[in-house]
């Protein structure tokens, strides 16, 4: 695993121990693959700069810090953490706590490439589990890897509360649709 552009001090400090912990599993799930965490500014990546992402995943030309669809180039988290932080500020948990549920919800997106479910194929093209998918901004936490990162995210969130989980998710899916 690379650490790139940011040093095992940041990680922490961003997402806490836990946070360190799930990322080391990474390795162990799939060994002999490579995951980059990139800690970024916006205008890094104007390609997702018009929408407030706290992180994503792709995959990264490491020389060049360009998106990539090549299957060949490395994936990476990038993370916002100006963003992340913007978007918190008032929360009344803590900023540690919401950024560990960042990091599952886009560790669930590495989980779903590294086994084959989700594959990126370009600009708002995907595969999901051999489906291929155009997408739209509007209702996209509707798609199906969405929900599956949405609900590890919300069921750390809510302390393991699958009921308050849904009902959370529901009402992201409803203020995505209303875009």
């Amino acid at each position: 695993m690379n650490l790139v552009n940011c040093t095992i001090e940041q990680l922490t400090d961003l997402v806490g121990n836990t946070g360190i912990t799930r990322l080391y599993r990474i390795g162990i799930d799939y060994p002999g693959e490579t995951l980059n965490v990139i800690f970024a500014e916006t205008g890094d990546y104007p390609i997702i700069d018009q929408y407030p992402a706290q992180a994503f995943v792709s995959r990264v030309d490491m020389e060049t810090r360009e998106i990539s669809y090549n299957k060949k180039d490395p994936l990476a988290i990038v993370f916002y953490p100006a963003i992340m932080k913007q978007q918190h500020s008032g929360f009344p948990v803590g900023e540690t706590f919401l950024n560990i549920g960042t990091l599952l919800h886009e560790l669930t997106h590495v989980k779903q490439v590294f086994s084959g479910r989700l594959e990126m194929l370009g600009w708002l093209k995907m595969n999901w589990e051999g489906v291929y998918h155009e997408i739209e901004m509007k209702g996209y936490l509707a798609y199906p890897w969405e929900k599956e990162a949405c609900m590890e995210q919300l069921e750390w969130i809510t302390r393991g509360n699958s009921l308050m989980a849904e009902l959370h998710y529901k009402a992201l899916v409803d203020s995505s649709l209303a875009l």
